[in-house]
């Protein structure tokens, strides 16, 4: 489950600090990540196990993207079985 400050109105897009007006895209299986929800159980192996989660900024959802630094946190949380 990723957790985060999401652009009001969306569960999709993860906030940035700044006047930039973008966003963080998460994207894992085929999907993207809806902040807050658990992904799909992901089957682990015997040994070592690599997650596969991609992420890119975009204009965020009733902004207009403008110059300038942004950070961005995500936090998540491994359940397991």
């Amino acid at each position: 489950t990723f957790t985060g400050n999401t652009v009001s109105g969306t569960n999709t897009e993860l906030n940035t600090t700044g006047t930039t007006n973008t966003a963080i895209v998460i994207n894992g299986y085929g999907s993207n990540v809806i902040y807050g929800t658990p992904t799909d159980s992901i089957k682990l192996n015997d040994g070592s196990n690599i997650l596969h989660f991609t992420s890119w900024a975009k204009q965020a959802t009733g902004g207009t993207v403008s110059e300038g630094d942004f950070t961005a946190v995500a936090n998540f949380n491994l359940t397991y079985e």
